[in-house]
């Protein structure tokens, strides 16, 4: 079967984990949190001193030291960008395991992580169930238009941080846009100036030349982007319910 989640997601993903000031495996070593997801001693050493995999990440993982930081990326054995869906899930959902993240602040913070790269792929890392009170995760399917709603709020919320001096990366600006530009309906209703420009920096422009004042800006911004989220509102059947009592006719 193929795999939903690209291996550029996947990339993403690690890279943002392995560049954060949190440990990814908690409050275990690395061969020990691997362990959960992959069979360590079934799998070859690197080092012909020690008989399985276990042995050799742990000497040069947690004795040494002296494999690269970015190693589980690369590392052939644990295939990691090309391993099957459930497996790259299960890595992700246990460093949220209750028994493994060393703090709720950390967990939130995995999870803005995860979520902001799957939301293109179409899931989400959520609680499943709760075991004395404490959420565990799983992957969770998400529906199309809760999908492309979160994506034009974050493009808003780029476009506003960027209009007021905050930072939006190209490569992010990039990313949502082609994911909306993919349905044309709603792509044609984006404001004009996400249709026109590659670029945030051009944005910027644009917003510097529509109104010094940053009160202003944000105001233009959040107009703009109305139809489309009226768009996707009406598609997921959401209405108004002060409309909806308003136009009932009198009793």
């Amino acid at each position: 079967m193929q795999n939903i989640i690209t291996p550029i997601t996947r990339k993403f993903i690690l890279e943002d984990v392995i560049a954060s000031p949190c440990p990814w495996y908690g409050r275990e070593n690395e061969v020990d949190f691997l362990n959960r997801i992959w069979d360590l001693r079934g799998l070859p050493s690197l080092d012909g001193r020690f008989k399985d995999m276990f042995g050799d990440v742990f000497q040069h993982r947690v004795n040494n030291d002296d494999y690269p930081i970015d190693w589980i990326i690369t590392d052939d054995r644990l295939n990691i960008l090309q391993v099957d869906d459930t497996t790259f899930f299960k890595f992700l959902s246990e460093m949220l395991n209750p028994l493994v993240v060393e703090s709720n602040s950390v967990r939130d913070h995995f999870l803005a992580i995860f979520n902001n790269r799957l939301l293109s792929d179409g899931f989400e890392i959520a609680p499943i169930k709760y075991i004395s009170g404490e959420p565990i995760y799983g992957a969770v399917e998400v529906k199309e238009t809760d999908r492309l709603h979160e994506i034009l709020m974050r493009l808003e919320a780029g476009a506003i941080a960027v209009s007021t001096d905050g930072d939006f990366s190209d490569s992010e600006y990039m990313a949502l846009r082609e994911q909306v530009r993919k349905k044309t309906e709603l792509y044609q209703l984006l404001p004009e100036f996400i249709r026109a420009y590659r670029n945030t920096r051009s944005i910027r422009s644009k917003m510097q030349s529509i109104d010094k004042h940053y009160a202003e800006r944000r105001e233009y911004i959040r107009e703009a982007f109305l139809p489309a989220f009226n768009y996707l509102d009406n598609l997921a059947g959401i209405t108004d319910p002060f409309a909806q009592t308003m136009g009932a006719p009198m009793k």
